[in-house]
């Protein structure tokens, strides 16, 4: 779709771009995005679907006579974009790379009959956060009840889960003092939408709104802890540089806890900052009773401390305190209970509860993944291709999910392995990934030997996501390698949960 000189936007996503005024806009809100990385969203959204080679974006980027390191610019500007967009090189919903050819834009484009500029009063009006409502008359709930029967239990459950968990932050804040009445009401609002996005599909996507929360209001406690959260998964999920991202961590958890002691978020972001930064169960933990000290009910808080205790291999521990968290919360996280049952290797009961899970949620690509993953474990192929095919589809990575499917009719599931693990190679050329999920990709297809080595790198880089290695099944034939052992060795353990 080449865009005529006449055409001001193009629409993708949440995202909006004001071609005339050279603006990004996510769901209203304006993304700061360098001429560069600009440049090049321009010139790939121009052509949707097709291969724009690494030599044209050059020639668009720099003009002629220019002498510069185009690999290492064009690298640099892809990487800003993917930041930009809340993309991910290996998991893309927007921006693929194509290995030794160029990139490709792989979202539906279109051109919107209204501008954002136009309307972004009104995203700004919707953020605007009010206080709680007043109960409801009998003639608003049947109203309410009307609505739950016309748009369907799975939907009216979401939309229940954002509005407690944002009622809920909300009233708590202002019991604890930690929510001034001069607080700026964009800055909440901002923040509550990056909660939202949290406890969703796209955890990942929350930052652009803790920013957004931290530029109007520099002091907003809340939303460094958020920030700190969100680097927190980046580094577990194998998708941000320990190098880097352990010391935003640290420093977004220092700054919440400073300005807001009393915040149990801030406590969360601080037990999630020194685990990973020290793999050392004890001391974090004590930042994880402290937030519980304050909230008692707080099922974030039990879901780190489950997450905590599968890393430093307490399996049975880590479901106990996730059934609290899901009881707590019932409805955030479908995943997370069935996700603890894989890592307990109870893979029939994971199946059950993940399945039962996906009556409410059949188009939670991560409730997907994640069955497709048990089914890998128990050994049916041919399911756990069908689940991985359809997370992808879900997640609006169409081009993944076929290929996925072809890869297994040509190859059956060894061929689905190596597309995983060429994937994975092939973003690592401009984007971090963990050498601890390569060495996963090695593992399952036999390598030993590159698999040790990549786990070896993980190490070395401090990765947080090796901490999540033994319960894997794959990994159990390593067990009489010396080289191994001495990995593992390195790795917390816990004799008892106090």
């Amino acid at each position: 779709m080449p865009t005529s000189q006449s055409q001001r936007a193009l629409r993708f996503g949440l995202f909006e771009l004001d071609l005339q005024a050279r603006e990004l806009y996510r769901s209203g809100i304006r993304i700061h995005l360098a001429p560069q990385p600009f440049d090049l969203l321009q010139a790939l959204t121009e052509v949707p679907g097709t291969v724009v080679s690494r030599e044209d974006l050059q020639h668009r980027l720099w003009p002629p006579n220019i002498h510069v390191d185009y690999d290492h610019g064009l690298n640099k500007a892809v990487r800003k974009l993917r930041e930009a967009l809340g993309d991910s090189a290996e998991l893309p919903r927007y921006i693929e790379t194509v290995q030794g050819v160029g990139y490709r834009f792989i979202a539906p484009v279109t051109s919107p009959t209204s501008s954002l500029r136009e309307t972004e009063h009104l995203s700004e009006t919707v953020l605007t956060v009010r206080e709680p409502v007043p109960i409801q008359s009998v003639s608003e709930r049947r109203l309410g009840w009307t609505v739950f029967a016309t748009l369907g239990t799975g939907l009216v459950l979401a939309v229940i889960a954002i509005g407690a968990v944002s009622l809920r932050l909300h009233a708590l804040r202002r019991a604890q003092g930690t929510l001034a009445p001069g607080v700026h009401s964009q800055a909440e609002a901002a923040y509550l939408h990056g909660r939202y996005l949290w406890f969703g599909e796209k955890p990942l996507a929350s930052s652009d709104y803790f920013k957004r929360a931290i530029t109007l209001q520099p002091d907003y406690a809340p939303a460094w802890a958020g920030m700190s959260l969100f680097y927190g998964a980046a580094l577990v999920r194998g998708r941000l540089d320990p190098a880097e991202g352990l010391g935003l961590q640290e420093e977004a958890a220092s700054r919440s806890l400073t300005l807001a002691p009393s915040l149990p978020e801030a406590h969360l972001a601080s037990c999630g900052s020194i685990f990973l930064k020290t793999w050392q169960f004890e001391e974090a933990n004590i930042e994880c009773k402290r937030a519980l000290q304050l909230d008692p009910n707080n099922a974030e808080v039990y879901h780190f401390q489950s997450k905590m205790l599968a890393a430093v291999n307490r399996p049975q521990d880590a479901l106990s305190l996730q059934k609290v968290s899901t009881r707590l919360d019932p409805l955030s996280r479908p995943w997370a209970l069935g996700q603890a049952l894989l890592q307990a290797r109870r893979y029939n009961e994971a199946l059950s509860e993940t399945r039962a899970r996906l009556e409410s949620f059949p188009h939670d690509s991560a409730l997907l993944y994640l069955i497709a993953d048990i089914y890998r474990e128990r050994g049916n192929a041919a399911e756990s291709e069908e689940f991985l095919e359809q997370s992808y589809r879900e997640s609006g990575d169409e081009v993944s999910a076929t290929q996925i499917h072809r890869a297994f009719r040509a190859g059956g599931n060894k061929a689905v392995l190596q597309w995983d693990l060429d994937r994975m190679l092939n973003h690592n050329v401009d984007a971090y990934v963990s050498p601890a999920q390569l060495g996963l990709a090695y593992a399952r297809l036999g390598d030993q030997e590159r698999a040790l080595s990549m786990l070896q790198r993980a190490l070395e880089q401090h990765a947080p996501d090796l901490l999540w290695i033994r319960w894997r099944p794959v990994f159990d034939t390593f067990a009489s390698d010396a080289r191994f052992q001495r990995i593992l060795q390195q790795l917390p353990a816990t004799e008892r949960f106090p």
